[in-house]
């Protein structure tokens, strides 16, 4: 049964449609009390960009409406995409759109769910093979170019994005914890105590979240091995140092309140593990 849709998706996009983009995201998911990834990532697979620039577009008549360049570009591009993804004919449909999927979201196991429409644990194995596919490379490579030459990202996107992966957490991806487990005899028969109470064992959990849950953009490999799946999240470290860097430099930036206050909640954090450790 498919999962229900969160009804806080459509009031985020209220909240940003209500100040006109205006709003910041952190500001959204404090209102909402959820992540601020989970927030971004409903912005990109809702399209909140488009959709407020159509709510607010002004109809000349009834088959014209002014739209933003910046809209205007996206749609060129994604043109000039699947232009060239079709003169392939070294490709089969199905990997087309795995081309098509991957340029734009870095994510093979995402990739290949929505071009093969199979389950995620064979999306995880196939879409890293397919990426080893020689024809496959070189198609993605083109598509990459073509990409990078036609989107010239502003310093202020690169921010937005270094902090989305410096501050991270695991929990945005996974619930884990501990659950009690009734206790079985060997006929499988709850086990009671005397007083006729049921008996527990405890066990730790491990659990991924759903794929329109997370921000895929933030990891960086899904695999499978013996001790099960491995889960690698964009390099945290190097994102930090660049932002370091930016903000020694962009002091006026309208991001560094934001940086400042999340260093200070890690500095927090680390100072409360250390006395806890006394």
């Amino acid at each position: 049964m498919p999962r229900a849709r969160s009804p806080d998706r459509d009031k985020a996009f209220e909240l940003w449609k209500k100040h006109k983009g205006k709003i910041k995201i952190k500001e959204i998911a404090e209102q909402l009390g959820v992540s601020k990834n989970l927030i971004s990532k409903w912005k990109n697979l809702d399209k909140w960009e488009e959709n407020l620039t159509k709510s607010n577009g002004k109809k000349i008549n009834k088959n014209l409406t002014i739209q933003s360049p910046e809209l205007t570009e996206k749609k060129k591009l994604n043109k000039a995409l699947f232009s060239e993804v079709e003169e392939n004919e070294a490709l089969n449909e199905k990997q087309k759109l795995f081309c098509l999927f991957f340029v734009n979201n870095h994510n093979a196991t995402q990739a290949y769910l929505r071009a093969y429409t199979c389950t995620y644990t064979t999306a995880m194995v196939n879409g890293f093979k397919l990426l080893r596919n020689t024809k496959i490379k070189i198609e993605i490579n083109i598509l990459k170019k073509i990409k990078n030459e036609s989107i010239m990202l502003e310093p202020e996107d690169l921010v937005e994005k270094y902090m989305q992966i410096a501050f991270a957490n695991m929990t945005d991806f996974t619930n884990f914890g501990v659950r009690k487990i009734p206790i079985l005899d060997k006929d499988n028969k709850w086990v009671t105590d005397n007083n006729g109470t049921l008996m527990f064992y405890e066990q730790d959990y491990v659990n991924f979240k759903s794929d329109d849950q997370v921000d895929g953009g933030l990891i960086k490999e899904i695999s499978i091995g013996k001790n099960g799946i491995r889960v690698k999240l964009e390099d945290r470290m190097k994102a930090m140092q660049w932002l370091s860097d930016y903000f020694n430099m962009n002091p006026m930036s309208k991001h560094k309140k934001d940086y400042d206050e999340a260093i200070l909640d890690i500095r927090k954090q680390e100072l409360k593990i250390k006395q806890e450790d006394w």
